[in-house]
């Protein structure tokens, strides 16, 4: 059975009597919530108070992962997150998410990247050479240095 530390390659045989499809979805699913919780990470550090709030924690779906409250500016955002093997996200990457007023938060291996729903419907997109970096985004005034703490530690894990 081929597998390796860190959820590496699988070949196409069962995996912890798991179908290799299984195996995948489960990967992808815990590469999301430690995006998540990275995501929850950098707005805590800079002071903002975290709600889990999505379709995991409340009876509503195509809700937003997290509503978040800056405590000195007394602004509220909510935050879809959202892990990228490739770096990109499109609106047709929304699925069935249609919350206008979220912003969507991309983590890859090499970046922290955001764009408003807003911005999405509009043909923006996040891609790996686009410049949409969270650390640029004026309304959450984020440290780079921070984000870039995060983004090391996203590298080395994914």
């Amino acid at each position: 059975m081929a597998y390796s530390f860190a959820f590496g390659a699988v070949n196409a045989m069962p995996v912890y009597g798991l179908h290799k499809t299984e195996w995948n979805f489960r990967k992808k699913m815990i590469k999301g919530s430690i995006a998540e919780i990275l995501v929850q990470q950098i707005f805590l550090t800079h002071k903002y108070d975290v709600s889990r709030y999505g379709k995991d924690n409340t009876p509503k779906f195509n809700m937003p992962d997290y509503v978040i409250h800056h405590r000195l500016s007394k602004e509220t955002y909510f935050v879809e997150v959202k892990f990228s093997t490739n770096g990109c996200f499109s609106e047709k990457d929304l699925g069935g998410f249609h919350f206008d007023d979220a912003l969507i938060i991309v983590v890859s291996k090499q970046n922290i990247k955001c764009l408003s729903v807003r911005e999405l419907k509009k043909g923006w997109q996040i891609t790996p050479t686009c410049s949409n970096f969270l650390a640029d985004r004026a309304e959450f005034e984020l440290r780079k240095d921070v984000i870039e703490d995060f983004t090391e530690f996203a590298e080395r894990f994914f």
